[in-house]
């Protein structure tokens, strides 16, 4: 719905966007985050070469609970941007439109939406997360490589919505500088590495530990992206 209604919005029919005190148009920038040798469980340690995370769209609502529609949405990016999550440089890569004031909750996808008006999730090219790298423990290195799409589980759903923690709120302005930070070493830390045969290399696949250990890292609190205000 939300998306809809940016649709709306865009084509001047109505829309139900918080107007604020005005409009604004803030610039969206992305992080990752130096993804050299860290621990994870049972003493593996885990190195990742890549870790691309499509990341949107984004809606920033003024309510504490973004609810399914978020019906006072205060801003939105309607694109969705692939975020090298092992490159700690900040790049910008697009815009939130929307109006000041306070804003509260967010909700975003990644990468995969499902509106309303479609019979399924719109497909990207590309996936949620694509990701490659090496866990070892003393002679034991397990190569993998990881490809993994989350996808609304319902029509007009977002796969995260959630409150904003301290820091992370904010009151929009003209001067407004939104950074999105993503950490997947959380994520990796969580795989139990024991499963996989030391000899070959790994594609994580579904229905297994180590896939469900990444999904729920990046949908659950509290390793999901986060905000950071200029």
């Amino acid at each position: 719905m939300r998306h809809a209604l940016a649709l709306l919005c865009v084509l001047g029919i109505g829309c139900t966007m918080d107007t604020g005190q005005g409009l604004v148009e803030i610039p969206v920038s992305v992080r990752g985050t130096d993804a050299a040798e860290f621990a994870g469980e049972d003493g593996w340690t885990i190195t990742l070469d890549r870790a691309d995370v499509a990341f949107g769209p984004l809606t920033l609502c003024a309510s504490i609970n973004p609810g399914d529609a978020c019906e006072s949405a205060r801003a939105e990016m309607l694109e969705t941007v692939v975020i090298d999550a092992v490159d700690p440089l900040t790049h910008e890569v697009g815009a939130l439109r929307g109006s000041e004031g306070t804003v509260r909750s967010l909700m975003h996808d990644y990468g995969v939406s499902w509106l309303l008006t479609q019979t399924a999730p719109a497909p990207i090219d590309g996936a949620s997360l694509v990701a490659s790298g090496h866990a070892s423990r003393g002679t034991d290195v397990v190569l993998f490589d990881a490809r993994i799409t989350i996808a609304p589980s319902r029509a007009g759903l977002v796969v995260v919505r959630r409150s904003l923690a301290d820091g992370e709120e904010q009151t929009l302005t003209a001067d407004s500088r939104l950074t999105v930070v993503v950490d997947p070493r959380p994520w990796f830390a969580q795989i139990d590495w024991d499963e996989f045969d030391p000899a070959e290399r790994v594609a994580i696949a579904p229905d297994t530990q180590a896939h469900r250990a990444l999904v729920q890292g990046m949908t659950s609190c509290c390793d999901r992206p986060t905000l950071e205000w200029d």
